[in-house]
């Protein structure tokens, strides 16, 4: 249907047109009101209903997950290749080698092993994403559940807890690796 209307990402707004009927139907069954669920969610009212009414043009498939985690639900995102490396829009998906705790709090030491930065290593600040994402939340003071940080199945993200229920994408920890380098390098030219 969207690829019928001329959009320019027929399958992206398949998925947010998705995510808005599960926005709606968790509201719903919470009995939250268009003012509740502006709360619920951090918007505004007025952006409540442009979003209810499926006008997301400019809002990310990541930030309408995120209102769907502050409802309380529970957002698992699983992409597998069929065959060989993972691919994406621009490329290769990165895969990583291994991961350990890092030496500052919410810190991780990420190896690559295939995509743009394969080959290296990245000291990555999870403190960020995990102090504005609800559903790393129990990651915030739990020391111990951070510690126990592993690979994913297929090498393409991180993981915590028992049942996998916690994790970061290797294209997140890949994009917060390269916003580090930029600024550092940004840095480095001001100095």
């Amino acid at each position: 249907m969207f690829a019928d209307l001329g959009l320019p990402n027929p399958t992206l707004c398949r998925l947010k047109a998705d995510v808005v009927i599960l926005i709606r139907d968790e509201a719903e069954q919470l009995g939250l009101s268009e003012v509740e669920l502006a709360r619920a969610v951090g918007l505004s009212p007025a952006e409540v209903s442009r979003l209810l009414r499926g006008q997301v043009g400019d809002c990310s498939l990541e930030r309408m997950l995120g209102y769907l985690t502050s409802l309380g639900v529970d957002v698992d995102v699983v992409v597998r290749a069929r065959t060989g490396q993972l691919r994406g829009r621009n490329g290769d998906l990165p895969t990583l080698a291994s991961v350990a705790v890092g030496g500052g709090w919410h810190e991780v030491i990420v190896d690559w092993s295939d995509g743009p930065r394969a080959g290296t290593s990245d000291v990555i600040d999870l403190g960020p994403l995990i102090s504005t994402h609800a559903a790393l939340r129990p990651l915030r003071d739990d020391s111990a559940l951070f510690a126990s940080v592993r690979l994913s199945e297929h090498a393409d993200a991180i993981e915590w807890g028992p049942d996998d229920a916690l994790a970061v994408s290797g294209a997140t920890l890949e994009r917060l690796a390269a916003e580090a380098v930029r600024a550092s390098e940004s840095i480095e030219a001001g100095a």
